[in-house]
């Protein structure tokens, strides 16, 4: 049997969400006031990484979690991730790929460099995903 994925929820989000992930079989640590030197001392030991505003997800967080394979960001928008994460991602020779419901606006696509693909796709392609959930209490598919 596969150890269950570990997540660390790094800032408050709906008790929804978390049960959520706990019912799709993850392991989840709570931690809405982790520090910035708590999250590079921990980041190595999860393979998920959730974050609303607080939290800021620099360089060195995403070296350090070697196991990293999911970023998400529970909020609307690039906001504080999004934009620094495709930056770095470009510097490590990594394709940027969008998915969401709609395609965004080809000026988006072209200013970041990205291609829009469907989920499944994503999912079947990514080595390193960053995923934005938006600010509901419930899951949307």
């Amino acid at each position: 049997m596969n150890p269950k994925m570990k997540v660390l929820v790094c800032d408050p989000i709906h008790r929804v969400g978390i049960e959520k992930l706990e019912q799709a079989g993850f392991e989840v640590h709570v931690k809405p006031s982790i520090s910035g030197e708590e999250l590079r001392n921990s980041v190595s030991n999860y393979d998920v990484l959730i974050v609303r505003s607080r939290t800021k997800v620099k360089k060195e967080i995403i070296e350090t979690g070697k196991r990293l394979k999911v970023i998400g960001r529970v909020g609307v928008g690039l906001g504080n991730i999004g934009e620094k994460v495709v930056i770095i991602a470009k510097a490590f020779g990594m394709k940027i790929l969008i998915t969401k419901r709609t395609p965004p606006a080809p000026a988006l696509l072209k200013e970041l460099e990205a291609e829009f693909i469907p989920l499944q796709e994503l999912l079947r392609e990514a080595t390193l995903s960053l995923f934005m959930f938006p600010i509901l209490g419930k899951l949307i598919i």
